[in-house]
């Protein structure tokens, strides 16, 4: 076995030979793979274990500072020389020369430990701190109740979420199942939250509604236009929910479009052509429907 293969850190691979050589390295157990033991080493006992299945080391642990994630200590490269039939001694072999190494590098080890630690107590401090931000920020949020703005572009329509900046909803049926499941959604770097029904105003909530009711009529057989397909960026506003879109967005003023009631009756020519009458409407392209009659008309901004 060579131990550098599993040591990688040089200090810990030298001080794996000296604690092999100098050191009482007792109550070793091997159990699938599974190696524990204790080193006792210049007035310092410590236990360690690891594991090695297929030549490759899959964990290990030791109670001193020496062990770290990124290479395992002295006290098991010890252990390993120990079990290993063929092990290669550097020049550490004289004692002399082993305790002066040793004592060289007391103060630095001494004062790796005590860097260390301080370093835990600083990490944990920050992780602490930024617990109570998120927690804090998280209380921010959930009081924070976000619009749904309906953008109307020529008989479709699409929306944008946010409060002082809105993103665009790439994909409807998405976004109500984010809201079904009470998912967190990042929009860009200004707007991040959890999409529960709670996090959304009053009317914003009524869209969403609407927009159950439009992605339920993919599954109504009657509704054929959506049935093979879910809610994409837009919706088309046709015969099929011109009613429910009228009655929500009524008395709502918007950029984009502009809903009116209007008492003028549809004006019906009617024209004689020998034996029968050809009926033609004054304004065209009205949609009739059961409780409205609704007109599309175009106007440019002044």
């Amino acid at each position: 076995m060579n131990i550098n293969d599993y040591i990688k850190n040089p200090l810990n691979q030298k001080l794996s030979t000296i604690f092999y050589v100098n050191s009482d390295i007792m109550n070793i157990k091997v159990d699938n793979d599974e190696v524990s033991a204790t080193v006792s080493a210049f007035g310092y006992v410590n236990q360690c274990q690891y594991k090695i299945k297929n030549d490759k080391l899959i964990h290990y642990q030791c109670d001193c500072h020496y062990c770290d994630e990124l290479s395992p200590c002295g006290h098991i490269g010890a252990v390993m020389m120990k079990l290993s039939d063929n092990i290669t001694l550097p020049y550490y072999d004289d004692k002399i020369a082993r305790i002066k190494y040793f004592k060289e590098n007391e103060e630095k080890r001494k004062r790796e430990a005590y860097l260390k630690q301080k370093s835990k107590i600083t990490t944990e401090f920050i992780q602490q701190q930024k617990q109570l931000y998120q927690q804090s920020l998280s209380t921010i949020l959930q009081q924070t109740q976000y619009e749904l703005e309906p953008v109307f572009n020529h008989m479709k329509i699409s929306y944008r979420v946010g409060n002082e900046k809105k993103y665009v909803i790439k994909n409807i049926t998405t976004f109500l199942n984010q809201i079904k499941e009470k998912k967190k959604v990042t929009y860009g770097v200004a707007l991040s939250f959890i999409h529960d029904e709670s996090a959304f105003d009053d009317f914003a909530l009524q869209q969403i509604e609407f927009l159950k009711f439009v992605n339920n009529s993919l599954r109504d057989n009657s509704f054929s236009k959506y049935y093979y397909t879910t809610l994409s960026k837009t919706i088309e506003i046709d015969e099929t929910i011109i009613d429910a879109f009228f009655d929500l967005y009524y008395d709502h003023d918007y950029s984009t479009f502009r809903l009116n009631k209007d008492n003028e009756h549809i004006q019906i020519n009617v024209k004689e052509d020998y034996d029968y009458y050809i009926l033609s409407l004054e304004k065209k392209n009205p949609i009739f429907m059961v409780k409205n009659i609704y007109i599309f008309m175009i106007t440019k901004k002044h």
